[in-house]
């Protein structure tokens, strides 16, 4: 496994539970948590699109 596979999948990895995590808490009003939701949600996000560079130097 190349180097840059590997930190494509932990960014992957982290971006989704960070996305995931947050669209649970921002989505959820039993947890109460929309403001915080939200900011995980971008986060995850942030870190997911960080992931498109990345992919287009490894296939290319």
């Amino acid at each position: 496994m190349k180097k840059s596979n590997f930190v494509a999948l932990i960014l992957g990895v982290i971006g989704g539970v960070f996305f995931a995590l947050g669209m649970c808490m921002a989505l959820l009003p039993e947890w109460g948590m929309l403001r915080q939701g939200i900011v995980a949600g971008v986060i995850g996000m942030i870190v997911l699109l960080m992931l498109i560079p990345l992919t287009k130097g490894i296939h290319d």
